[in-house]
């Protein structure tokens, strides 16, 4: 095999395995972000309210934001957490799915609405 496409392959092999997932015991910092260790890592596919944000139902102001963020510590807390990552914002944090228990967060999180 020559150079050229040996180096094609391992390029390819590289681009295929993408960046390294990230495990670990999570910290909730909103409803759609999750600190493990050093990472902040974003939930893919969410907009969850910020934690100090209030919302409006029939009327009413209720804090959204602290309810979402409390949805997605009951998820992982105490638990071990997987993230795939699939990119980064604009921010720099990892953009990922992940999960924990054998449960998705970025899906349960939706369906909580």
């Amino acid at each position: 095999m020559t150079r050229a496409p040996l180096f094609l392959l391992l390029a390819t092999l590289l681009a295929a395995t993408g960046p390294a997932p990230v495990i670990g015991t999570a910290q909730v910092v909103d409803g759609d972000t999750l600190r493990i260790g050093d990472t902040k890592v974003r939930l893919f596919g969410i907009d969850a309210p910020e934690t100090n944000q209030q919302c409006t139902r029939e009327g009413a102001s209720w804090g959204c934001g602290e309810a979402s963020a409390r949805q997605l510590r009951s998820l992982v807390e105490g638990q071990q957490v997987a993230c795939l990552v699939r990119g980064l914002d604009n921010y720099g944090r990892s953009v990922a799915v992940c999960s924990a228990r054998g449960t998705e967060l970025n899906r349960t999180m939706v369906a909580a609405g």
